[in-house]
Formats: C-alpha cells, sequence, structure tokens
C-alpha cells in the first residue's frame, strides 16, 4: 500500500479533529471554574482564530481579485464575517487592557483639559 492509498482510506473523525474538540471543552471549563487561569488559554484561540481568519480572508480576496476560476463566492462571505467575530471577540477580551484616553468627563458632563 502506497502513501495514496493509506491517506484516502484515513477516517475522517481522527485523533487531531479529537484534540480539537477536547481542548475547546477543556477551555469552557477552566473559563467557568477558574477564569483568571483561564485568560491566556481564550486569548490563546482567540489568536489563532484571527491569524487564521485574516490570512485566509487576504487570500480569498486575493484569489478574487486574479479572477481565478476556483474562487467561491460563499466563501468571500463567511470567512470575512468569522474573522470580524473573530477580531471582535479578541478586542472584547482586551478592552480592559488597552490603555485609555487621558480625557475624562466631569460630574457635569463637560470634559476637563
Amino acid at each position: 500500500m502506497d502513501s495514496k492509498d493509506a491517506h484516502a482510506n484515513r477516517p475522517v473523525f481522527d485523533e487531531d479533529v479529537a484534540d480539537i474538540g477536547e481542548s475547546r471543552v477543556l477551555g469552557m471549563h477552566l473559563l467557568l471554574t477558574r477564569p483568571e487561569r483561564a485568560y491566556s488559554l481564550v486569548l490563546l484561540f482567540f489568536g489563532i482564530f484571527v491569524t487564521m481568519g485574516t490570512s485566509v480572508t487576504a487570500i480569498g480576496l486575493v484569489v478574487w481579485f486574479n479572477h481565478d476560476p476556483e474562487a467561491q463566492a460563499g466563501a468571500l462571505v463567511i470567512y470575512p464575517l468569522l474573522t470580524i467575530m473573530a477580531w471582535a471577540g479578541l478586542l472584547y477580551l482586551i478592552k480592559d487592557k488597552l490603555p485609555r484616553s487621558h480625557r475624562t468627563r466631569s460630574s457635569s458632563g463637560s470634559a476637563s483639559p
């Protein structure tokens, strides 16, 4: 049996998929029970999603602009949406860590210099 046959007979649900699924369950469990310890794990997941989503969206746009016949309109819709959701989730997680503006509102509602 050569390598082509071995790859063709590989099951769809293999250990790689199971590992990803188990790590998400573990991440959710840690997030619910120990949020301070799970924060870095959740940031890792969002970092992976943002990186993959941004690169896949960029590749899709290059394929579209080059008029490649393999370009799929559905993929050009769903991947940018997933990328926006990943960026929104990441920015939501780190919003308290971002530097704040020096402007503050006083009790009367006007901005202080």
